[in-house]
């Protein structure tokens, strides 16, 4: 498949986004809530550019 690692992505930002809600309640959990609303942004930007594996900038982190 040609974007299979775009739909695992996709999903990940998926869940991500729903426990976002959840953990941004907690305030133990800030430097977390910090990071995964940084993370689902970066995300969400690089598969707005991004239809197949091919489109994925190398090397991003994700995986």
């Amino acid at each position: 498949m040609k974007d299979a690692m775009v739909k695992k992505l996709k999903d990940q930002l998926f869940v991500a986004r729903s426990y976002y809600p959840s953990i941004a309640k907690l305030p133990a959990q800030d430097k977390l809530s910090r990071e995964l609303k940084q993370n689902i942004q970066e995300l969400e930007h690089m598969l707005s550019e991004s239809s197949t594996d091919a489109d994925l900038p190398p090397q991003s982190g994700f995986w």
